[in-house]
């Protein structure tokens, strides 16, 4: 009777592969796969997404935002093409010219106004008491039409102003007087504006 034979086995044959590393490169295939997927529907979820959105219509907040704005930046021009001259105005405000003789404009809202007369130094006289009720009185100067004009401000203890500002006579240009009555500080604001506005054609 034979002895039975004994295989050996070679251990550096490179024909016999691990299990464990083919089950490694299956795993890193599997999370590769899967981050690729899961990228590629985000991307699609959120151009989905961002694409509903653009077309939606736009909330009335901001309709109503971007009306608002709109009319603000309208505004009115009052030219006078008899005497020469034109202010610009806000669309919340009037014009309307002067009826008297003395040739000029009034730009009103509600109890605040911009008037302007041509030709003639406007004075206005304060009683003692109308005195009184001032806060502080102030001289300056500021641009009217290229030119410097002086201003007498006052302002009063309820918060309201009174301002006369002269633009004296040059050349062919006559002299013109601008009072400024304003129930706030907002308003006369907007009404420095209108009366800075002021110019000769």
């Amino acid at each position: 009777m034979e002895p039975a034979q004994t295989i050996k086995l070679n251990e550096n044959n490179p024909q016999q592969k691990s299990p464990q590393k083919r089950t490694n490169n299956f795993g890193i295939f599997f999370v590769l796969s899967f981050l690729i997927i899961f990228f590629s529907c985000l991307a699609l979820a959120t151009g989905y997404l961002w694409g509903k959105f653009q077309s939606l219509p736009p909330s009335k907040t901001k309709e109503t935002a971007s009306k608002q704005s709109e009319n603000k930046k309208v505004a009115g021009v009052y030219e006078d093409k008899e005497n020469s001259f034109k202010l610009n105005y806000p669309n919340d405000w009037k014009a309307a010219k002067r009826n008297a003789g003395i040739p000029g404009v009034i730009i009103s809202k509600e109890k605040s106004s911009v008037e302007v007369w041509l030709s003639v130094d406007q004075p206005i006289t304060f009683s003692s008491e109308q005195r009184a009720a001032f806060v502080t009185t102030n001289n300056l100067r500021l641009k009217v039409d290229g030119q410097t004009a002086t201003m007498t401000e006052n302002i009063y203890t309820a918060g309201n102003y009174f301002s006369v500002i002269k633009l004296s006579a040059v050349q062919d240009s006559p002299l013109v007087t601008i009072w400024i009555k304003a129930e706030s500080q907002e308003v006369y604001t907007q009404a420095k504006v209108i009366a800075q506005s002021f110019s000769f054609n």
